[in-house]
């Protein structure tokens, strides 16, 4: 059961999604990065990426932090390779690269295929359409396999909130089309070196493709591209992730006490102690039996 006391916050989706970070961290409120309200409570901010410099998540003297690792971040280090070609061999290995790039030519003779980025500008009409189609293959795929996806828990978000970034540059949409029709989508976000690939998803009817895997590839070269250093799959246990990342650290979740209440500081160590506990258990859980493996589709 939640405590009124206790507030949480997800770092990753604060920093790419909403640009702001909870008030005790020295960054917030300047250098761009909004500062969100805290409560004179507990918080928990969980998913900080191994990535991100010290300074930026630095805490305030009105505040202290016990500090925990859970969570694996699949990265993807563009700066061992010095092109997407060599990356690919590298990670996936030449016969898999082969059956990938086979599926591509596949994609292009079967369809009137085309590859759209929208990343600064975008039609409004147009960014509604896409939008509305994103939301209906992930409904209709996650349906499919009897799982839930939280992004559609924040969809009015997302909707309200990405058409702005995109202009910013912040955020971008990457779109392959048959005709007319969006069949796989890719929404991204962008902070300095990283590019945070945040959904991914296609149409089922075009699963033979492996669209998901070639969305992600696509967005790998293009990151190249632009020059950018790494890109960021996320946390999720899911084969394509493990396919293509070749660099996993581990997020860092702070519980963050102010300072002079000494009661909220052991509550905030018993906490941490708890975490570590339950991810001991669930490491055992995991070792004892098989686990289904997601498909690299």
């Amino acid at each position: 059961m939640a405590l009124r006391f206790i507030q949480t916050f997800n770092f990753h989706n604060c920093l790419y999604e909403n640009n702001a970070l909870p008030a005790f961290y020295e960054c917030s409120g300047s250098n761009g990065i909004g500062k969100l309200p805290v409560t004179p409570g507990l918080s928990i901010v969980r998913l900080i990426p191994p990535y991100i410099k010290m300074d930026v998540s630095e805490i305030n003297s009105k505040h202290r932090r016990y500090t925990f690792y859970n969570h694996i971040d699949y990265l993807i280090d563009l700066s061992v390779e010095p092109n997407s070609e060599r990356l690919f061999r590298s990670v996936l290995g030449g016969r898999n690269f082969k059956n990938r790039r086979r599926e591509h030519r596949r994609l292009l003779e079967d369809t009137a295929f085309k590859q759209q980025i929208y990343f600064g500008a975008i039609d409004k009409a147009e960014y509604f359409f896409i939008m509305d189609r994103f939301k209906a293959m992930i409904k209709t795929r996650f349906t499919q396999r009897n799982m839930k996806h939280d992004a559609l828990e924040r969809w009015d978000e997302y909707m309200d909130t990405t058409y702005g970034r995109i202009l910013e540059k912040k955020a971008s949409l990457f779109v392959y089309y048959n005709k007319l029709q969006p069949i796989a989508i890719g929404l991204n976000f962008h902070r300095e070196q990283a590019l945070f690939s945040a959904i991914t998803t296609y149409d089922i009817q075009y699963h033979k493709y492996g669209l998901g895997l070639q969305l992600l590839m696509a967005k790998i070269e293009w990151a190249y591209e632009l020059g950018i250093k790494f890109v960021d799959l996320g946390w999720g246990d899911l084969e394509h992730k493990k396919a293509l990342a070749n660099r996993l650290e581990t997020y860092r979740t702070d519980v963050v006490y102010p300072v002079g209440k000494p009661w909220l500081k052991l509550l905030a160590f018993v906490i941490v102690k708890a975490m570590d506990f339950k991810r001991s258990l669930r490491k055992l859980k995991a070792n004892s039996r098989p686990r289904p493996s997601d498909s690299l589709q």
